[in-house]
């Protein structure tokens, strides 16, 4: 039987299950072709894809309707991102092989997503998911949110997971918050560092919010519940940038 470091893992949803680039260009095409009746060039869709991380996808097709010239559609274009943004979803690379694999592996798995679970549950259930995991909770569950939840007594418990030790836990994401939640309930973690990952913001780092692994794919979380080494200063430098690489890779060795 394969030794496991982890008998339980905690998956995000939005941006760990979900690919974020892909849903926000579709979004956005779908809503300037409803509301401009064009499909959009595609050096629209690079600025929505290239955007600050602190505008959104709607803020910005704002932004670039009154641009292009159609002040008056502003309203309409951030109503019609919104209804193609919620209801695009589409699952990151190897999603599906990596919880079928971690299934196989006997590890017991749980989503925990901020987002409603009345939008949620329907998208893992049609990817044919659901029934592998232990659990979906999130926003409407009455536990609290990411990164205030308590993992162990809102989540384990009910739900009969016992495990001897909390570091046989992983709490896996792509943004701060997942991190630290892993951090306030003394689990390790691991960061996917595509998508929001690559803004891991440098303030949380400063305050020690620092994941144990870096994750370029989902399917490298099979690697960091098997036990090996994800930390490599080439993964920070990707996320970071050389300075805050170097920082952080002072603090995980000692």
């Amino acid at each position: 039987m394969t030794e496991l470091k982890y008998l339980v893992v905690i998956h995000d949803f939005h941006g760990f299950w979900t690919h974020h680039p892909h849903r926000a260009a579709r979004a956005f095409l779908h809503a300037w072709l409803d509301v401009v009746g064009e499909r959009p060039s595609a050096e629209l869709i690079l600025q929505i894809l290239n955007r600050p991380p602190s505008l959104s996808v709607r803020q910005m097709a704002v932004d670039l309707v009154i641009c292009r010239g159609f002040p008056e559609k502003a309203e309409a274009i951030r109503k019609a991102v919104k209804h193609y943004y919620d209801r695009v979803y589409i699952p990151n690379h190897r999603l599906r092989e990596t919880v079928q694999t971690l299934n196989k592996l006997g590890v017991r798995q749980v989503l925990l997503t901020n987002g409603e679970l009345r939008k949620v549950v329907p998208i893992v259930s049609a990817w044919g998911l659901a029934a592998l995991l232990e659990g979906i909770v999130g926003k409407g569950s009455g536990i609290g949110l990411k990164p205030g939840v308590d993992i162990v007594g809102s989540i384990l418990k009910p739900l009969e997971i016992n495990v001897d030790h909390r570091k046989r836990c992983l709490v896996v994401g792509d943004y701060w918050q997942d991190i630290e939640t892993a951090q306030r309930n003394k689990m390790d973690s691991a960061l996917l560092v595509t998508g929001s990952g690559q803004q891991f913001p440098k303030e949380a780092i400063r305050r020690g919010v620092i994941p144990t692994y870096l994750l370029l794919e989902p399917f490298e979380l099979v690697a960091a519940v098997l036990g090996q080494n994800l930390r490599t200063s080439e993964r920070l430098e990707l996320m970071l940038g050389e300075g805050l690489s170097t920082m952080i890779t002072k603090i995980w060795q000692h």
